[in-house]
């Protein structure tokens, strides 16, 4: 029997009824129902009239990021139009990517999708 450290040498009755089991494993359809149930959320690159024309240094960025390829096509879309879609997504996924590109210095948004 698991012993959990922070109850000393008690253990909680979850752990004696999985000790040895294997935990259940979800069909495909059932994780897919459950995703499509989340509400999406789009991370938008912002870039402004004075970052539009030197992309170079937020390519150099974004690379790592999400590929070359379409850190270029992002890149391109937001010199184009000033705003770029990186990625629809989780709320929770959203917030990451926005963070990571903060802390890069690249402005970006969440807005709903």
């Amino acid at each position: 029997m698991p012993r959990v450290p922070w109850f000393g040498r008690f253990t909680l009755k979850r752990d004696r009824e999985y000790a040895g089991g294997t935990p259940r494993q979800r069909p495909d359809d059932e994780i897919a129902l459950a995703l499509s149930t989340l509400p999406l959320y789009r991370v938008i690159l912002t870039l402004g009239q004075r970052d539009g024309a030197a992309t170079g240094p937020f390519f150099a960025i974004l690379a790592p990021l999400v590929g070359e390829e379409r850190a270029a096509r992002i890149l391109a879309d937001a010199r184009r139009a000033g705003v770029a879609l990186i990625a629809t997504c989780p709320l929770e996924l959203a917030e990451h990517y926005r963070d990571e590109l903060a802390r890069r210095a690249l402005p970006c948004a969440i807005v709903p999708a």
